[in-house]
Parts: C-alpha cells; structure tokens; sequence
C-alpha cells in the first residue's frame, strides 16, 4: 500500500512541475520568412519609385501586421517608418494620426522594437514641434495634463512627452547586448562608423543625448536654470564617470544630459572589446 501512495506522489509531483514549465512564457523568436519580406520590400521600392504611394502605403501596413505577428523587430521599425513616411505623404494630419496610433500600439510591440520606437515617437514628437514652434511661441504655457489632442498642447508638454520618450528608450537591459543589423537606418549615414556605435544601447542612448544637447531641450527653462561649474567636468572619463554632479534643480535638462552622459560612459567603459566606442563617447 505505502508503495501505491508513493507512486502516486511521483506522478502528481512530475504533473505539477510539468504545469509549471508550460506557465512559463515562452523565449521569443523572429519567425518571419526572409525571402517574402524581401520580395515585399522590393515591391515596396517599386511602387515608390513609380509615385504609386497608397499601394506602398498598403504594402508596408502588410509587412508590419506580418512582422508583429512574428515578433520580427527589424522589420516592424522598418515598416513603422516607411507607414509613417508614407501618411505623411498621402494625408492631411497624418503626424499626428501616426502618433496617437503609435502612444495606443506601442506597449504591445516586442523588444527591442518597442525600445527603438520609444525613441522613434521622441522625434517624431519633436519634428511636430520643431514644424509649428512659430504658433506654439506665441500660446500661453500651463503645467497642467495634456489633453488627447496635441494641436492644443504647449512647448512644455511636447518637451516632457519627448523626453518620457527617450527615457523609456533605453531602460531595457537587453539594448546592451542587442545585434545592431535590423536597426542601421537608426546609424549615422556616414561611411565606416558603425564601430561607435556596436549595440543598439549606444544608439538610443546617442540619440536622446543629441535631443538634451540640442536648442529644443531648452525652449522651457526652470526657473532655476543648472549651470555646470564643477571642475570635475574635465577630469578623466573614469573619474567623470563616478562622480556625482549636485543640483537644486533635478528637472533641469542640462543635468538630466548630464546623468545620461554618465550612465553612456559607464557602460562603455565596462566594454574593453570597443575602444573606439568610448573614445568616440569621451569626446561628446
């Protein structure tokens, strides 16, 4: 009898470990087929070429439903651009359309598509910005929520929803270890510099540093304005690094840069296999 009761715990025990396994979700993979996605972007090229936009429009909104279906992260940012160049092309609004599609989609979209796009929508923020920054000058600042429709916003709140962008950008881990091949669109157009930038984390850190050294960061100042007179600026990268630079103002966009310049070097300088990268970064 005791036998009977011992094999029956064996069994009920393998069961549950085996519930367990299968609750567990599953590692996700790319599961697209190459040659159709390349025979679709030809197509697409084509239809380019010979002005035939809507059907190009078509197209690209096929390879995206495609790559999401099969968590295939190059080839959705890449049908997300060419989706958004071509709206904007064809419609009237279609910025903002692309946009308030892109803040309702993006948290479903697979890593590290979703990182990419994070920083994609902070561009495309700021091209809105930057397009209509002679009418938004001109309107009342409030700190109050944005409303839905961002034809109504203020520079501070296309500024903070730029910067929420941004940060988002780079929180995922796996951008530190992540293949840079389905992403060179994101890579500067120069020949010969894809070593200073070998992960997709040096990319979108890159990018958001560019947005936070740049006028637009600035349009709003605080009304305690960081000003950077630490010596300890132009020490060793190493040193710079470590240091912790303070501020009565943590909202300040200088200081923000700033913490982000840090995290970039920290990261290169854990990396001894891109030396190029870190010099490329010390020099910012």
């Amino acid at each position: 009898m005791k036998y009977f009761y011992y094999l029956l715990f064996a069994v009920v025990t393998v069961f549950l470990l085996s519930c367990k396994v299968k609750s567990q979700p599953a590692t996700t993979t790319t599961s697209t087929d190459p040659a159709l996605m390349e025979k679709k972007w030809k197509t697409i090229d084509s239809l380019e070429q010979k002005g035939l936009i809507a059907s190009a429009l078509t197209e690209a909104q096929s390879i995206k439903q495609l790559a999401l279906q099969g968590n295939d992260s190059g080839n959705l940012v890449k049908a997300l651009m060419y989706e958004y160049k071509f709206q904007n092309q064809l419609e009237e609004d279609a910025s903002i359309k692309v946009l308030e599609r892109l803040e309702a989609e993006i948290g479903s979209y697979p890593e590290p598509a979703q990182s990419v796009m994070h920083s994609l929508a902070a561009q495309w923020y700021g091209n809105y910005l930057q397009g209509h920054l002679w009418v938004l000058r001109n309107r009342t600042e409030f700190t109050g929520a944005p409303g839905a429709d961002i034809r109504t916003w203020s520079i501070r709140h296309f500024v903070d929803r730029i910067q929420d962008h941004f940060q988002k950008s780079v929180q995922w881990e796996g951008l530190k270890t992540a293949k840079v091949e389905d992403f060179r669109q994101l890579l500067t157009e120069a020949q010969n510099t894809d070593h200073l930038r070998p992960t997709l984390y040096d990319i979108l850190m890159n990018r958001a540093l560019d947005f936070y050294g740049g006028t637009a960061s600035f349009l709003t100042a605080p009304s305690y304005q960081f000003v950077l007179t630490d010596p300890m600026a132009f020490a060793s990268a190493r040193q710079f690094a470590d240091h912790t630079f303070a501020s009565e103002d943590t909202l300040s966009n200088t200081w923000t840069s700033l913490q982000w310049y840090q995290q970039l070097l920290r990261f290169r300088l854990s990396d001894t296999q891109n030396e190029s990268a870190l010099i490329d970064a010390d020099l910012r």
